[in-house]
């Protein structure tokens, strides 16, 4: 799935444009994004404090409650807006 947008990603920190290499996300001024065992690659900025990283127990949670296709009609959605919306290419 994350193949499937990188064209559409952007460097959050200096707007470059991501390439996906093997586990992580890279701009060419080598900003580097790790991707999650789930696929996803969380790209906010600043400073994190030791201890808030998602528990195996919250990851499991989020994993269950995404499987289940609660969010599948609004990524539907977005996902046809942004289509609709991304350059000719």
């Amino acid at each position: 799935m994350l193949t499937d947008v990188v064209s559409l990603l952007r460097c959050p920190v200096c707007g470059a444009d991501l390439t996906l290499g093997g586990r992580s996300l890279r701009c060419p001024a080598r900003h580097a994004f790790d991707v999650a065992r789930q696929g996803y690659a969380g790209l906010l900025t600043g400073n994190v404090r030791t201890g808030t990283a998602d528990t195996a127990a919250m990851v499991a949670a989020r994993a269950e409650f995404l499987d289940g296709g609660h969010y599948a009609p609004l990524a539907g959605l977005v996902a046809e807006r942004a289509a609709e919306h991304a350059p000719a290419g």
